[in-house]
């Protein structure tokens, strides 16, 4: 069985007739009673979405919906947070969520987030407004929060790994008029400068708003004394149209970007150190020095287009569209380290280089959303929805090079450019035009009950379609495997209201990953994918000050495939269990408080394709992660109000494995960060001033391997100090 299906601007244009259809069923909308939801979640307070710290509601399960009603464990990087830290990328705006922490991340170049031990880059986890992004850099200057929902989101979401999903909120067009513009400095030659503009256009319904933005930066390792550079340009217009029943939005991103291509340092694993105390240690070399070239750089433009629509058919019925398109095209070049002798303190490398490769994909979806009341005693809100998905990964001509000895560690020379050409660089035919494309349709149902005043039961049922295309080489040496099937995917969970500001929760999901491979060949068989179930239990807190958040989880994932005899074949099973603490709000009026806390034990079951193995840990996931952040309002001191905050982030030790069963132990570091701003007047207009200070230990701290199991495990490093200092102009 083969589903064929496109994306054209005929689906576009149905999708604008069905919209204008739906608004003719105004006459008839009128006539149905109105229901609350408010009155059904039985909330003294009508909810907002978020105030400070504190995020009320989310948008993630695909409504918008109050979290403490959810079976889910649903967090929010709320608007002020993402002033107070100033993140240039995900991983950094996700810090003090617990369960999360940076994964592979592709040496710099790629959004990479570990999610209860699970995900990675590529992984279908991040989303833009709901739908899932195909850009290297998905975090920019548009967005305005971002919401987290962990554990698996197969259901709602469809091909998913079993961690969670993100979804980045970008901001939207306002009926207001707000413009602003931001300029920041800081040490590594760090400039931005930033324009925010948004406002109505005249009494005619539309809104607009535009956003630009230019981030550049010196990377903080260097060769010698030669840095490579970080650039990142980003236009963003979007307009919206609206009236009492209708809301359109198109909302268009570009943005182009040069990132260092740095894979950080690397484990001394040379047979020759096995007995020293420096094997199975980082390299002893200044933490600074890098041993590729500068040319290690990715360059590439990205694209993203949305188009969304909603109308009320009635005060209770809703449908929704939306429409999505991101591309990401790039290229780059890297001088792999392939093998290190310890005796001559000199490791062998390969120029290896992608030119081009494109990332893009298409997403449509459609759903109806109401409630209906069974009887005085029980609601049901409910979610009709179909979605359509067609993503497609490639690599063009893979570079590669003959290995180049004699590149000492100690004492660098280092050629740029010219080690291109005169290492022999060129297309490899059994490693280039990688491919990767997936096809999915699916509907989805879902149903919140809410019964009485204290309970709420959720279920949910994802029927799944899934076809998967894979593999690499030209002529003789290309092949392809191939996977599609259909699997239903439930979801239910039950919410226990103890006061309308306390919850205890239990959930039940699962998860589906369709098996694909670029690298290794199937061999013509078609692999089963992989599944995840995981159970949950948990409690919510939201009061008028505070929000507060527990909860246990245990996932186990099966049909993971390994290589056996030559042979690409499913061979693994592994599950992560653990806990997860955040408290996120205000202790007093002035005094301010985000807090986190992890504990993550995972362990790999089984392993055919290597049992050396079976019994560890994943790599790169902590055991134990905390984090304490307190801010304190001042109020109006010298012309201004004062605000302050000083936090610190503990990471754990954790592991990484080679392929022979050997286990190596990073270890723990705490890195601690402060930040003041001073808000004041220029005139009559608004003016922001913000120091921000991270790292201010100038901690050397490891955060992911960027090779999981290999012979040589790469390590991640965290940034050192830095400290920027900013200011917004409102006007």
């Amino acid at each position: 069985m083969e589903m064929m299906f496109r994306f054209t601007p005929l689906a576009l244009a149905l999708f604008a007739v069905g919209t204008q259809a739906y608004a003719a069923n105004d006459t008839a909308a009128q006539a149905v009673q109105t229901k609350e939801l408010d009155t059904v979640q039985v909330r003294g307070r009508r909810l907002v979405m978020e105030t400070g710290y504190k995020a009320e509601r989310s948008d993630i399960t695909g409504v918008s919906t109050s979290i403490l009603d959810t079976p889910y464990s649903i967090d929010t990087v709320t608007k002020q947070q993402l002033e107070d830290k100033q993140p240039h990328m995900l991983e950094d705006a996700l810090v003090g969520i617990s369960g999360l922490h940076q994964g592979n991340n592709m040496a710099g170049t790629l959004d990479a987030v570990v999610k209860r031990g699970y995900g990675g880059n590529r992984d279908h986890s991040v989303m833009r407004n709901g739908v899932e992004s195909t850009q290297s850099r998905s975090f920019t200057a548009t967005a305005e929060r971002v919401e987290v929902l962990k554990g698996p989101a197969s259901v709602l979401y469809g091909v998913q790994d079993p961690g969670g999903v993100i979804n980045i909120v970008a901001k939207k067009p306002l009926y207001k008029a707000e413009n602003s513009i931001s300029a920041t400095i800081g040490n590594h030659n760090m400039r931005q400068v930033g324009l925010d503009t948004t406002g109505p256009i005249g009494n005619s319904g539309f809104a607009y708003r535009f956003i630009a933005d230019y981030l550049g930066k010196e990377h903080w390792r260097e060769h010698g004394s030669e840095h490579s550079k970080f650039r990142q340009n980003v236009l963003a217009p979007s307009i919206s149209w609206q009236n009492d029943r209708t809301k359109f939005l198109a909302a268009y991103e570009y943005q182009n970007y040069s990132v260092p291509f740095d894979r950080g340092t690397y484990l001394d694993l040379s047979p020759k150190n096995k007995d020293s105390v420096s094997y199975g240690k980082p390299i002893d070399i200044p933490v600074r020095r890098r041993l590729d070239e500068p040319f290690n750089i990715s360059k590439g433009d990205a694209h993203n287009l949305q188009i969304s629509g909603e109308h009320k058919l009635n005060n209770n019925w809703t449908v929704k569209g939306v429409y999505g398109y991101s591309r990401n095209l790039y290229n780059d070049w890297q001088a792999r380290i392939m093998s290190y002798n310890a005796a001559t303190r000199q490791v062998v490398r390969r120029v290896d280089g992608t030119r081009p490769a494109k990332h893009e994909g298409q997403n449509l979806q459609f759903s109806l959303n109401g409630l209906v009341d069974q009887n005085e005693n029980i609601t049901h809100k409910l979610r009709f929805a179909v979605q359509a998905q067609d993503n497609t990964l490639s690599f063009g001509d893979m570079y590669r090079s003959k290995n180049i000895p004699g590149f000492s560690i100690d004492n660098p020379q280092y050629v740029g450019d010219s080690l291109i050409a005169s290492s022999g660089t060129k297309p490899n035919a059994k490693d280039s035009g990688q491919y990767e494309r997936m096809k999915t349709a699916a509907i989805l149902v879902q149903d919140n009950a809410y019964i009485g005043d204290k309970w709420i039961l959720s279920a949910g049922l994802r029927g799944q379609y899934y076809r998967s295309i894979s593999g690499k080489g030209y002529g003789v040496n290309r092949f392809r495997n191939y996977s599609e099937g259909f699997k239903l995917l439930p979801q239910i969970g039950a919410v226990y209201l103890l006061r309308p500001d306390w919850s205890i929760y239990a959930n039940y999901a699962q998860s589906l990953n369709p098996n694909a491979a670029r690298g290794t060949d199937f061999k013509g068989k078609e692999l089963p994918p992989e599944t995840s179930r995981s159970y949950e239990v948990g409690t919510k807190y939201n009061g008028k000050l505070l929000s507060a958040n527990l909860a246990l989880f245990h996932i186990t994932k099966r049909n993971i495939i390994g290589t056996v005899d030559d042979e690409t074949r499913v061979t693994g099973k592994n599950r992560a269990y653990g806990a997860e603490i955040d408290v996120n709000g205000k202790i007093t009026d002035k005094l301010g408080i985000s807090a986190n806390y992890t504990y993550t034990d995972t362990k790999i079951l089984e392993n055919a394709s290597n049992p050396a193995v079976v019994g560890q840990a994943f790599d790169s996931v902590p055991e134990h992660e905390a984090g304490l952040t307190l801010t304190y309002d001042f109020g109006k001191v010298l012309g201004g109000n004062w605000r302050v905050g000083a936090g610190a982030r503990y990471i754990g030790s954790w592991g990484v494995g080679d392929t022979r069963g050997n286990w190596f132990t990073l270890p723990s570091a705490t890195v601690y960060n402060v930040f003041a701003t001073y808000d004041t007047k220029v005139g009559k207009l608004p003016l922001t001033v913000r120091l921000t200070g991270k790292n201010l230990g100038n901690k050397v701290h490891y955060i992911s391997s960027t090779g999981s199991n290999s012979t040589m495990p790469f390590l991640s490093i965290g940034e050192p100090r830095t400290v920027t200092l900013g200011a917004k102009l409102s006007f």
